[in-house]
């Protein structure tokens, strides 16, 4: 179906992947308001051994408190990341990072010269996209010899086929690959059972129903969505400079109900098709898929192409309310002078959406818009 004259029938079966807000963008599947409001309360979690906690970043908080990390102390972070991620550390340590490759794979030579400098405590490693690193096996190893800590980010990734064996912990963010509000975890080494965090949900539940609300009203304007990217932009800069601190909450009861109920198996395949229903879509266009392979163990979170100009694609398709992914277009200004191949992966790159329900007919859609509009920009990774 062609694109042009902002068709209406695009507008009416719009993807709800996305909400964009400002500088900062969010994948979020649809979540049941409903569903919400019975407010179902399970002990039980799908996920074995993991503190399940209201956001990522409140993992992360956990996990530098529970190792005792320090102001005298550094943890090394990939150039490629969320400003939300070094936001997590600073309260407890100081941050520095190290640049990827444009395959998003990891030098473990570049690691090995960076942790000789003793104040290191913490290797970060993000899985992007649902790709885990092939050579995670040999970072542990640099990371044991110079007895630094492991961290590994799953928040794309917690639906792969990972293994247990080398992280000192481990980060969730389930609302990137599950229909919740909210959600983040962690697993610790070593830890069976969930830490001692504060179990007052009410105020979780009350957090995930303004997460709710706000995503329904940045939907309707993009005046609020400037304004609440604004919003949680200078919360996450109050944080860096350390003028906030992080208070870890619990998962809200509705969180941790569909996390518990959710058909894993079901979602893994399902996000796996769709990501070959874009490789088939996208195959007679210029567009290029950042990962040309989908190996047996992953779980794609989405579907990254190189675009060469990614704010012009990405406005165009706000016009037909389509809201397309930028990994990540708020990045600490440190990583371009530090991290220069991260720099300008992070301006050439956008993110397709998977999610279950999803339909053919909108990724058609989609397509259509990005070689009507976007051609130009395409882009091969240069």
């Amino acid at each position: 179906m062609p694109v042009s004259n902002k068709m209406n029938s695009m507008k009416s079966a719009t993807v709800k992947a996305t909400q964009k807000m400002g500088g900062i963008v969010e994948f979020m599947p649809p979540v049941k308001i409903r569903d919400y409001l019975s407010l179902k309360k399970s002990r039980e979690i799908s996920f074995k051994n993991i503190t399940l906690t209201l956001r990522g970043r409140d993992s992360i908080y956990l996990a530098n408190r529970h190792f005792g990390l320090g102001q005298d102390d550094i943890a090394l972070l990939p150039g490629y990341l969320c400003d939300t991620v070094p936001a997590a550390f600073a309260p407890c340590c100081n941050v520095e990072y190290y640049d990827i490759k444009k395959d998003f794979s990891i030098d473990p030579a570049v690691i090995e010269n960076r942790l000789t400098d003793k104040r290191i405590r913490v290797l970060y490693v993000i899985h992007y996209f649902g790709f885990l690193h092939k050579n995670l096996v040999e970072l542990s190893k640099i990371a044991r010899k110079h007895n630094v800590l492991l961290f590994e980010d799953h928040a794309h990734s917690a639906l792969s086929h990972f293994s247990y064996e080398y992280a000192d912990a481990m980060i969730f963010s389930f609302r990137k690959v599950l229909p919740v509000p909210d959600g983040g975890g962690l697993w610790l080494k070593d830890v069976v059972a969930d830490l001692n965090i504060d179990r007052t949900v009410l105020l979780s539940d009350v957090i995930s129903m303004m997460i709710l609300a706000k995503r329904k009203i940045c939907y309707t304007s993009k005046r609020l969505r400037n304004l609440v990217g604004k919003i949680i932009q200078k919360d996450i800069d109050a944080l860096n400079e350390g003028r906030i601190q992080i208070c870890p909450r619990p998962i809200s009861h509705m969180s941790r109900g569909i996390i518990r109920r959710a058909d894993l198996d079901s979602i893994f395949r399902v996000r796996r098709e769709q990501f070959s229903q874009w490789q088939n879509l996208l195959k007679n266009t210029p567009f290029q898929s950042v990962f040309l392979v989908l190996p047996s163990n992953v779980c794609p979170q989405g579907f990254p192409i190189w675009v060469g100009n990614p704010d012009k694609l990405v406005s165009k398709a706000e016009e037909f309310d389509i809201f397309l992914k930028i990994h990540w277009r708020s990045m600490p200004d440190e990583v371009r002078e530090s991290s220069p191949v991260s720099w300008r992966m992070s301006r050439k790159i956008v993110t397709l959406p998977i999610y279950p329900g999803l339909q053919l007919d909108e990724m058609e859609r989609i397509v259509n818009l990005l070689v009507t509009y976007g051609r130009s920009t395409a882009d091969c990774g240069n």
